[in-house]
């Protein structure tokens, strides 16, 4: 019985794990202009010239995605995709922002989860924060294999960071362990019918 509990653990815990997209080290002015960039097993790519990647001043060290500074400013619409790399589905866990001044309202920014083209959940992020960052637990109702962040409304700059995420288990990994429990009740079976 103790082989078939440590073989359960290990299975789960080679089926499912987290990750936390903390957008790097690197300065990004226009990061539509710079494509796709990959985290990890995550890809996300922004789409129009209102998102950055900020070191220090705007996030938990070392960076943060913002959705404007310098010369550009957000439009309405322009927005970031995330998605794990291989295609598979994920699971949203929470994520932090912050509002740059607290006296202003910031840039509402819509996080939208897609599964197969659906929205599965959404909710709006931006209001003035008081504390440099706060953490926002998702809403979302299942599993994604997409993530958006849009800017919905403008004002001060927003910045958002530490986008904690959770795979799926990996159905091979599943069906391995229902098969190594089907075969080790058979053998114990067998052993007790001799």
């Amino acid at each position: 019985m103790r082989f078939i509990a440590s073989m359960a653990l290990m299975l789960i815990g080679v089926s499912a794990n987290g990750a936390t997209i903390t957008f790097g080290e690197a300065y990004i002015d226009r990061l539509d202009l710079a494509g796709p960039q990959i985290e990890g097993d995550y890809t996300y790519q922004a789409f129009g010239e209102g998102w950055e990647i900020q070191e220090d001043e705007f996030g938990n060290p070392p960076a943060a995605l913002v959705t404007f500074w310098n010369d550009e400013s957000p439009a309405l619409a322009d927005y970031v995709e995330l998605y794990r790399t291989d295609g598979e589905v994920f699971y949203l866990q929470q994520l932090d922002y912050w509002s740059r001044d607290p006296e202003y309202q910031s840039n509402l920014v819509t996080i939208t989860g897609y599964r197969d083209g659906s929205v599965v959940g959404e909710f709006v992020i931006g209001q003035a924060t008081i504390d440099p960052f706060l953490t926002v637990i998702s809403s979302f109702g299942g599993a994604i294999d997409l993530l958006r962040l849009t800017v919905s409304s403008y004002g001060n700059a927003t910045s958002i960071d530490n986008i904690a995420l959770t795979s799926v288990p990996v159905p091979a990994a599943v069906w391995l362990f229902g098969s190594a429990l089907a075969g080790l009740g058979w053998m114990r079976r067998k052993k007790l019918s001799n």
